[in-house]
């Protein structure tokens, strides 16, 4: 009896190893998804931008030239 439960216990220990390895690798996953979400929100707003730029002065490049 006493081996048996020992033996649930290495099982239930081995799960609980492979869980936290699990939610290790899921946070190190999410930390990186957050890093490319938090570049593609800032490509996103400078595309947005560019877009008003163009809505409010069309020929870019002449706008340019007289802004500088």
């Amino acid at each position: 009896m006493c081996s048996e439960l020992e033996g649930n216990m290495r099982a239930k220990d081995q799960q609980l190893l492979k869980a936290q390895d699990s939610l290790r690798e899921a946070q190190e996953d999410l930390a990186r998804d957050e890093v490319i979400f938090a570049g593609k929100v800032k490509e996103l707003q400078e595309l947005r931008e560019a877009n008003e730029q163009l809505q409010v002065c069309p020929g870019t490049i002449t706008c340019e030239a007289r802004s500088s």
